[in-house]
């Protein structure tokens, strides 16, 4: 218990590098203070990195309902296209991101860590829209994830669309920091929604491979549109997942498993 209380405290007090960049790209400029001017769900696709969130985004999208759902809240995007499109404030900004994205009724929607869920919440950035949607990717297994998540950042190789620009390596300490990382992010989403009355709408990774139509129809239902003539077709992005992540989760393993035991053979 003092532990997690520890971890909670840190997360409401954390800015992470995008809401600190943001602010200094529109100068303070990020407050919005005002009624709903978008008649339409603010809706956030939350993830943690490695998490499926990519793939998530292009099956929603390719029903034709949703639209963007991607790293648009990464402060380097929001520089890019603050210029683009002559913003001067961020709430303005998001306005005109919004807009551009609604193309042919679809619903546009931003990919958004737990850090920057928080800061469009302390920037107040919901009240412009009628209401907001939270849907949440996760993985039933981080350990895989994290292994993953280990092998991307190393070889710069983040989807199936790239090359590795990179050789990973095993690194038993990262692979532990990223699984904890993972579980704080899952737990301060779930928490922050679940604080601010959000509606949270989970899914997992796995089941969405396995069953891409049920969920995505699931989720789209959730989101007040019902999916009579969809299907999916073949993903656009192929799992990465190979001999290495199994080689590198089988250690990593083996490695927790000695040193979780060996606890009280020490005393």
């Amino acid at each position: 218990m003092i532990q997690e209380a520890i971890l909670f405290k840190k997360t409401l007090k954390k800015k992470d590098m995008h809401s600190t960049r943001i602010r200094k790209i529109f100068q303070n400029r990020v407050h919005y203070d005002g009624p709903a001017i978008i008649d339409a769900p603010l809706l956030l696709l939350a993830f943690t990195n490695r998490s499926g969130s990519n793939l998530l985004a292009d099956r929603l999208c390719s029903t034709g309902h949703f639209s963007g759902l991607r790293e648009h809240l990464n402060y380097t995007n929001v520089e890019r296209e603050k210029t683009q499109f002559g913003s001067q404030t961020f709430p303005d900004h998001i306005a005109k991101l919004h807009e551009a994205l609604a193309i042919d009724g679809a619903t546009p929607g931003f990919k958004a860590s737990w850090g920057q869920l928080s800061m469009l919440l302390r920037w107040n950035i919901p009240s412009m829209f009628k209401t907001i949607r939270v849907v949440h990717i996760r993985r039933h297994d981080i350990l895989d994830q994290a292994v993953s998540f280990s092998i991307a950042y190393q070889t710069q190789k983040w989807s199936s669309r790239q090359r590795a620009t990179g050789t990973a390596k095993y690194n038993y300490k990262n692979i532990a920091q990223i699984l904890n990382n993972i579980n704080l992010a899952n737990s301060s989403i779930s928490s922050i929604c679940s604080i601010f009355s959000l509606q949270r709408i989970s899914v997992f990774y796995e089941d969405l491979v396995a069953q891409p139509e049920k969920e995505v129809k699931r989720i789209s239902a959730s989101l007040g549109v019902e999916l009579t003539d969809w299907t999916p077709a073949a993903p656009k992005i192929e799992k990465q997942a190979d001999d290495l992540n199994r080689e590198f989760r089988e250690r990593f393993a083996a490695e927790y498993r000695a040193a979780f035991l060996a606890v009280d053979r020490a005393r």
